[in-house]
């Protein structure tokens, strides 16, 4: 039962896609957790974002988002586990691995965007993060919603 961590690939987008859809704690807006085309076009760039999966007996059990913003500072946007590896380590062991590889890049600034009394709030305090103003998530969409979300949703 030992866990991977590894880069995410262009093939793990379709097992990470729902259960990122699916879970309200990445709901801060009208369209929620990213898209496919989305997360195909962040894969491809060429930056220093951090994009990992966690694997367990052959399949992700996890996934971490940072997003190198300067060259000091780090913002960690989503961090998941399937709820029946909560309790293992799968969440530690990603986001050891975010942490050792913004090291080597000389980022000492981590922050994460987290809603209150979610998973990921209750994880970041866990790992010493210390909670900082809250804020409101603002958006406006110039086109429409991703409507393969709401056809998940309605299916589950």
């Amino acid at each position: 039962m030992e866990i991977v961590v590894r880069d995410l690939t262009e093939q793990d987008i379709d097992q990470i896609y729902k259960p990122g859809v699916l879970n309200q704690d990445f709901q801060v807006g009208e369209t929620g957790f990213y898209d496919q085309k989305y997360l195909t076009a962040w894969l491809k760039q060429k930056n220093d974002d951090i994009l990992l999966v966690a694997n367990k007996d052959g399949q992700i059990v996890g996934f971490l988002f940072c997003r190198v913003m300067f060259r000091t500072w780090a913002m960690g946007e989503n961090i998941m586990v399937l709820p029946k590896d909560k309790d293992v380590g799968v969440d530690e062991a990603l986001f050891a691995e975010c942490q050792k590889r913004l090291g080597k890049l000389g980022i000492d600034d981590i922050d994460w965007l987290a809603r209150p009394d979610s998973n990921e709030e209750k994880f970041l305090a866990k790992m010493s993060f210390k909670k900082g103003n809250q804020f409101y998530w603002w958006e406006k969409m110039t086109r429409p919603v991703w409507p393969d979300h709401q056809e998940i949703k309605k299916a589950s």
